[in-house]
């Protein structure tokens, strides 16, 4: 990722078509591989101002970000401009057909499903990369045929899916959808023809049940509804509650995708449920001895009824709730005298019968109608429970329809007038929510922030409150995160909310390095919060904040807690099977940090090798008890370290080649010949890390690109040329540089980021060859990268390289013109003082390279003069400078110059290790300067 972002500063491209073409799938990549929508629509926003001329092209890019955003049909529109064949045009038509059919336009939704098949192409059912789409939108329009009443057609389509769809992510859904059409069909269906749909149900709600997905409650559900068409209610009744709690389960994990709750299996389980009810008090209604019976059996058939249409508004069966409720409130009063209703729930929003037509177009998102019907029926309504609601539906059309300034001003009414209430705040979240559908993050920020002013003890507040700062931190705006959070912490210090967001500010300040803070943090919020992990995470990063802060016996300490809490308390701290490898993974990090804790502890002194000991202690307990854990190679990697760091190398390197041999599959194991290397080096054990090169060579698919070059950069640090240029080849030639050659309209998707990783190597490479004087090979290499890459933001450094290639073998014509074709790019390019001193040095070497060491020292002579010694970018070469200048000073000779360039040397670094030998050169150039010599 890194690499994609730094590939957008190569160079300033012209608006040529391979150009733009490249742009595209760079942009393209943003969006399908990374997932980042927000960060495409900048970097596209940036490249059609490069390509002003070009920007039709970018049409797929911009539909693709309209797309993932949630904004269908904005991308519908541009569907016209898109390239004649492009696949995501029929993508675009399922999209916006899911937006028409759940605001039930069915007929329009139909017709953007067929219009993608036709996109599709007779073929498409074949085609790998066209059959998800288009098994996609067959299914979608057997589900407009059922909702449309077509049930036949409904049924002979999904038939037609079950087989096609198997072994893809839809199966189940289609067998699912075919089953509730059977009972549909079983229902309307003469007693001879309800059999066959009845055992073609039956048997699909088996293959349902076997696996315990949330499509297990379709088929528990279907199956309930099969009994009840035989007639055998009560049986259908108990199948319901013997299943209810994995009913539920299925209902509440749906809860959090509100876009798939439609396929919740609890509207038709509490049908039936509502239908054995009223069965049982019909039957005893007429029983005097039973009458109390009676009246509870109907009072539960409503309940049932009731929550139906009032939770489930948008299912199914909603409709049939409400009239099976009305039927059973008429029986209810007329055989025992009195009235039923619905509960009043606070949970549950107010109703919004006033404004029943004004909602319905508003759901359909028949915007204009809407807002007239609001506005009609607010003039006339008055004030009301619904009022808040409505207000908020009338903006939200509005900003629909291009009045954002009027969208606004009602937020502002709500916010004043309806300050402190509970259906203010539900209006003003509505609003919210919905610029976070639009993707309007700076107004859905506003709003949530003006709720939060006016509504600070509303129910939802301190949720609300916390799920904002959840999403700024989200957004990479910690900052903001945090105020928030801090916001939460002191408003709602009771709330579940409030608690959270002491530890949230917690691992925030432990995130960004403030440590102490963290643990004061981390501390009250273990002190307050109840057994749980949470509260066990929470103690193990308290314990992280101690051991950053090398505060080892403290860290150790509250790493013991965690290992009780995880052990001796487990029942109270693990909360079921879901839990438990969560828990077990902590237990293992925290036997693992415990053992790094007692690696680092130095003192007092004698004890250092009982604390090492115990350290090992610890990993081996990690590996042998936790094998199946992340944490257990990475135990066995630090037990490696600690053995190298106690001097005892052949023990250290058996562990990492166990590593190796035991977890081949981890980061670790795969990386351990990696880290053998990096660790011989930096112990000063040559031949051990060339064994370990020699090791990974041999298994070079083990190691990624940016090993390699690590490695390679390993070697160059410790001077070792020959090893770091063979990784340097290594990694070079995976990268299959033979496609960068060609029309860069051919390259694929990646191809950029491994263009960038082959400039880097080459550059590298060249660099190794020159410092072991292989300079024709050094030329190539260098050559090579710039004829592929002349704009490469790599080029200063690989021409560099190239000059002194080509000055050391003796091609002083190249080197020359290689030098005047650097000075003639700084010139171009401007402000690059450091490479414009850096050319003159390597025209003074070369000038003495070619003998002309008067010349050579003149160069220096002026860059003695003219640098500025004080600037920490061009410091460096300064140095280079006057010490290249003194040598070639004393070779003329010209003691002068020699003593006047030493003398600026320790006026300017007299702290440099050089320092002490240069002044004894100045001492020898005045003596021979005073003696004539």
């Amino acid at each position: 990722m890194v690499w994609i972002f730094g590939l957008l500063a190569l160079g300033a491209p012209s608006a040529r078509a391979d150009e733009v073409a490249t742009e595209v799938r760079f942009l393209r990549g943003l969006i399908e591989d990374f997932d980042l929508p927000h960060v495409a629509e900048r970097a596209l926003r940036r490249a059609e101002a490069r390509f002003p001329d070009r920007r039709a092209e970018f049409t797929e890019v911009r539909a693709r970000i309209l797309l993932r955003r949630g904004r269908a049909e904005e991308a519908q529109a541009l569907i016209q401009d898109l390239p004649p064949g492009s696949p995501l045009a029929a993508d675009l038509k399922i999209a916006v057909g899911d937006r028409l059919f759940s605001t039930g336009q069915f007929e329009a939704a139909l017709v953007q499903f067929r219009e993608a098949l036709t996109l599709l192409g007779p073929d498409a059912a074949r085609d790998e990369a066209r059959r998800e789409s288009y098994l996609g939108a067959s299914f979608r329009i057997a589900q407009v045929q059922r909702m449309e009443g077509d049930l036949a057609e409904a049924a002979s389509t999904l038939e037609s899916l079950v087989e096609a769809t198997r072994g893809t992510n839809i199966e189940r859904g289609v067998l699912g959808e075919l089953i509730e059409v059977y009972v549909e069909l079983a229902r309307r269906a003469s007693a001879r023809e309800r059999a066959g749909y009845v055992r073609k149900a039956e048997g699909l709600s088996f293959r349902l049940q076997a696996v315990r997905d949330v499509w297990f409650g379709r088929g528990v559900v279907a199956f309930a509804q099969l009994q009840a068409l035989d007639g055998n209610l009560d049986r259908a009744a108990r199948l319901i509650r013997d299943q209810w709690g994995a009913l539920t389960t299925i209902d509440e994990r749906l809860r959090e995708q509100p876009a798939a709750r439609s396929i919740s299996p609890i509207p038709a389980a509490r049908m039936i449920l509502g239908q054995a009810h009223e069965a049982r008090g019909r039957e005893l209604a007429g029983r005097t001895d039973q009458v109390a019976e009676a009246r509870q059996a109907m009072e539960r058939a409503a309940s049932q009824f009731y929550t139906v249409y009032l939770d489930f508004p948008d299912s199914a069966q909603a409709t049939e709730a409400r009239a099976s409720a009305r039927r059973v409130e008429a029986f209810y009063e007329r055989q025992f005298g009195r009235r039923l209703s619905p509960s009043p729930d606070p949970r549950r929003p107010p109703p919004r019968d006033v404004y029943r037509e004004a909602d319905l177009l508003f759901v359909r998102r028949r915007w204009e109608q809407a807002a007239e019907r609001y506005l009609e029926l607010l003039a006339t309504v008055g004030e009301n429970p619904e009022t808040p609601i409505a207000i908020a539906r009338l903006g939200i059309a509005l900003d629909r329809l291009g009045q954002s300034w009027v969208a606004q001003a009602l937020e502002a009414h709500l916010a004043e007038r309806y300050a402190g209430t509970e259906a203010g705040g539900q209006g003003l979240l509505e609003m919210a929510r919905h610029y976070l559908e639009r993707g309007d993050e700076d107004r859905m920020t506003r709003t949530y922030r003006l709720y939060l002013e006016a509504f600070p003890r509303h129910s939802l507040a301190a949720q609300v409150s916390f799920s904002l700062a959840a999403a700024l931190l989200q957004d990479n705006r910690p900052d903001e995160a945090r105020e928030l959070f801090r916001v939460v912490a002191d408003r709602y210090p009771d709330s579940e909310f409030g608690l959270r967001a002491v530890r949230e500010v917690g691992l925030l300040d432990f995130r960004e390095g403030d440590y102490t803070e963290a643990a004061l943090r981390l501390k009250e919020f273990v002190d307050q919060s109840p057994a749980g992990l949470e509260r066990a995470s929470a103690q193990f990063y308290l314990a992280e904040s101690r051991l950053l802060q090398r505060e080892f016996r403290e860290a150790i300490e509250a790493y013991g807690q965690v290992r009780t809490w995880l052990t001796d308390e487990a029942a109270r701290y693990v909360a079921g099977e879901e839990e438990a490898p969560r828990a077990r993974e902590l237990l293992a990090l925290t036997l693992l940090k415990t053992g790094q804790a007692y690696a680092r502890m130095t003192d007092p002194p004698r004890e250092v090798p009982a604390f090492r000991a115990r350290a090992i202690e610890l990993f081996e307990q990690v590996v042998e008890d936790f094998r199946d854990v992340p944490a257990a190679p990475r135990a066995l990697a630090a037990q490696g370290a600690v053995l190298l760091d106690m001097g005892e190398p052949d023990r250290g390197f058996a562990v990492f080649d166990r590593l190796a041999r035991d977890f081949p599959e981890s980061p670790e194991g795969r990386t351990s010949r990696f880290a053998l290397v990096r660790t011989a080096l930096d112990l000063g054990l040559m031949d051990r890390a060339r064994e370990a090169f020699e090791s990974m060579l041999r298994d070079e698919a083990a190691f990624t690109t940016e090993d390699l070059i690590l490695i390679g950069q390993a070697f160059t640090q410790a001077d070792m040329f020959e090893e770091a240029s063979r990784a340097y080849q290594t990694a070079s030639r995976r990268l299959n540089p033979d496609e960068f050659t060609g029309d860069p309209e051919a390259w694929s998707d990646g191809t950029r980021t491994r263009a960038g990783l082959y400039q880097v190597l080459q550059v590298r490479l060249g660099e190794s060859l020159v410092r072991q004087e292989k300079h024709e090979e050094a030329i190539q290499a260098l050559r090579g990268m710039l004829e592929r890459f002349p704009r490469s933001g790599l080029v200063f450094e690989a021409r560099f390289l190239l000059a002194t290639a080509l000055r050391d073998s003796g091609e002083f014509a190249d080197a020359r013109r290689e030098l005047g074709e650097i000075q003639r790019l700084i010139q171009g390019t401007g402000g690059r003082q450091a490479e414009a001193l850096r050319a003159r040095i390597e025209m003074a070497l070369l000038h003495a390279a070619q003998g002309r060491l008067r010349e050579a020292l003149g160069e220096i002579v002026i860059i003695a003069v003219s640098a500025n010694p004080r600037d920490e970018q061009t410091r460096p070469l300064v140095r280079r400078a006057l010490l290249q200048g003194i040598e070639i000073g004393m070779n003329i000779p010209n003691y002068r110059e020699v003593e006047d360039l030493a003398t600026q040397f320790l006026e300017q670094f007299g702290n440099d290790p050089e320092a002490r030998r240069i002044g004894e050169v100045r001492t020898e150039a005045r003596l021979r300067a005073a003696g004539g010599g």
